[in-house]
Order: structure tokens, then sequence, then C-alpha cells
């Protein structure tokens, strides 16, 4: 993996918006999916209050 970015995340907002990039080396070993989680789990949790909806 090479990037992954939890971007326009606010109080009220329904919804975020999530962006990656992969290596080469990477691509194919589901290494954007596992990055994906480790961005997107901890931001429902956090931001459940806020209603950004699973």
């Amino acid at each position: 993996m090479r990037n992954v970015v939890l971007k326009d995340v606010s109080p009220g907002k329904s919804a975020a918006e999530v962006g990656y990039w992969t290596a080469s080396p990477a691509r194919g070993r589901g290494v954007a999916p596992r990055a994906l989680d480790a961005v997107t789990d901890p931001a429902f949790d956090t931001f459940a209050a806020a209603r950004l909806p699973p």
C-alpha cells in the first residue's frame, strides 16, 4: 500500500470519502481492502455519534 486517506468527515454529514492507491508490488495481494478496513472501522466507531452510517 502506498497511501490511504479518509476525508470530508464532519459532524452531521452523512457521508465521507476514502481514497487510496497501491504500489505495483502490493496489487492483487489484499493490501487495499485491509488498509480500507484499518481506516473505516475506527472511523465508523469514532463518528457514530455524528451519524456517519456504516
